[in-house]
């Protein structure tokens, strides 16, 4: 009852601040309370992105899993490990671009609210099609 109480007024303040409908707001929010954990496992020091995405959208689903927290360069590229450095370091270069994350290959990456917003709806698309089959 706490959780849905809380969730409510979470749903309400968004929904008064950003002028969305009652409907809008609470997708927003089951959005946000996406399951992460069917997508991606956690070992301790890397986390493996289970469903087979390109580049970008692992990176995006990975660093939602770490959300809102900086993530190393290096733990990115741990947990793609199956992908080149080059690759990651470059996919990590053009989400930049696209202002889908922030951060350097110094101080580390976190999604902004586009790049959060894109991983969402990576991460709903994804769990839809695992209830299908």
């Amino acid at each position: 009852m706490l959780l849905h109480g809380a969730e409510w007024i979470i749903a309400e303040l968004v929904r008064l601040t950003q002028g969305l409908t009652m409907q809008q707001a609470g997708e927003l929010i089951d959005m946000v309370h996406a399951q992460i954990g069917a997508l991606v496992e956690d070992f301790g020091s890397q986390r493996l992105v289970l469903p087979k995405l390109n580049i970008e959208g692992e990176v995006l689903v990975l660093l939602h899993s770490y959300y809102p927290a900086l993530v190393a360069a290096d733990r990115i590229r741990a947990s793609l490990n199956r992908r080149s450095k080059g690759s990651v370091t470059n996919a990590l270069r053009e989400l930049w671009k696209k202002k889908s994350v922030e951060g350097s290959t110094k101080e580390g990456y976190r999604l902004t609210q586009l790049g959060f917003s894109s991983a969402v709806a990576i991460i709903k698309r994804e769990l839809s099609k695992n209830q299908i089959q």
